[in-house]
């Protein structure tokens, strides 16, 4: 997956995992989906969320490149949308991509 500018590349990752995240409902004490987080692996190889792009993006028109498909972002720090929209299209473009339910960081698993 690579993000650009102006036909160069600012930056690139591939997509490791999503985390359902889910929290406690205190009225009902049952679990509720809360969000659900990309995990990536930099080209430095650590791994990180996706989120990590509002750091290093500055606000503009970019271009999203993955599996040969390319898709318009128009990119904002101030707004969790853009990052949203990045998350859908790795979600169609990577339906084998593991997910996992977690709650207060560990992996919930089914009974």
């Amino acid at each position: 997956m690579e993000i650009s500018k102006n036909n160069t590349v600012v930056f690139s990752c591939t997509p490791l995992m999503f985390r359902r995240v889910h929290t406690l409902c205190p009225n009902m004490l049952t679990l509720e989906y809360s969000h659900s987080d990309l995990i990536v692996r930099l080209s430095n190889e650590q791994e990180a969320l996706i989120e990590i792009t509002q750091g290093l993006l500055s606000n503009g028109l970019y271009e999203l490149r993955m599996i040969g498909h390319s898709f318009p972002l128009q990119f904002s720090q101030s707004s969790p949308e853009c990052v949203n929209w990045c998350k859908k299209l790795v979600f169609a473009c990577f339906p084998d991509l593991t997910v996992c339910d977690v709650f207060a960081g560990s992996v919930l698993q089914p009974q």
